[in-house]
């Protein structure tokens, strides 16, 4: 959920020197899936976060955020699809 009106407001991955990103900027009054897409991660390390740069009285909710390995962005009454399941059966590094 987002107020709209911030100067920058966006979900973020950064990793191996370069900034993958999706904008929350627009307005969004229910819950919204975002999804930051095809970050490459070749060095084991990748950062996460959002950042916003707003006037007083704008706001950016989040919840549930997942870093999954080809998460294929689809949520199925509520849950996350198999294949991010299966991800976590796996012990595998990110």
């Amino acid at each position: 959920m987002s107020s709209g009106g911030q100067n920058e407001c966006v979900l973020y991955a950064n990793t191996n020197n370069k900034n993958y990103t999706a904008s929350l900027k627009s307005k969004m009054s229910n819950w919204t899936d975002v999804v930051v897409k095809d970050i490459i991660i070749e060095n084991g390390e990748c950062e996460i976060g959002l950042y916003s740069d707003s006037p007083a009285n704008c706001y950016v909710r989040i919840d549930d955020m997942y870093l999954t390995r080809n998460y294929d962005g689809t949520v199925i009454e509520g849950r996350l699809n198999k294949m991010f399941r299966q991800c976590l059966k796996k012990t595998q590094s990110f």
